[in-house]
């Protein structure tokens, strides 16, 4: 039996498959081979952690403090539950936050929970804003682009 995030490699050959890591029961994998070629696969399996309904959940967290830190972010909605992630969004070029971050929660109990109790509290003397985050879009820009060429009317 392998088992949950095994790495398998099968050979054309009819040797059994070599595992490569070894990290909740699935039965083996056999796959047939065409007429003499080399055929060499990798499949990884993997399964959710989770087999019920619950859910991570992502929580956009707004009007941050510039001095907040990712601890006492987290520190502040672990009252709420246990806190997967605590990240604040910095400035690519000079370091500092730009005042908003992300904090992931493992149930969406939890995370509503941390919605109602933070909304509008304070943090380092800033009121948060707390609401689930949603991902963002591909084109952030909107709207129709066009060249800078020259015109031609």
């Amino acid at each position: 039996m392998q088992r949950m995030g095994d790495i398998l490699v099968f050979d054309d050959d009819s040797s059994p498959p070599t595992i490569l890591e070894q990290p909740t029961a699935i039965p083996p994998l056999s796959l047939p081979t065409s007429g003499g070629r080399s055929a060499r696969l990798f499949i990884e399996l993997s399964l959710s952690k989770k087999h019920n309904t619950e859910v991570t959940m992502n929580l956009y967290i707004g009007n941050l403090s510039h001095q907040a830190t990712e601890a006492d972010v987290q520190q502040a909605f672990a009252a709420f539950g246990q806190v997967t992630s605590a990240t604040i969004i910095k400035d690519k070029f000079s370091g500092e936050s730009r005042g908003f971050g992300f904090v992931e929660m493992p149930t969406k109990a939890e995370a509503e929970a941390a919605m109602a109790g933070l909304t509008g509290k304070e943090l380092l003397g800033r009121s948060l804003i707390v609401n689930e985050a949603h991902a963002r879009a591909d084109d952030r820009r909107g709207g129709e682009r066009r060249g800078g060429g020259p015109r031609s009317w």
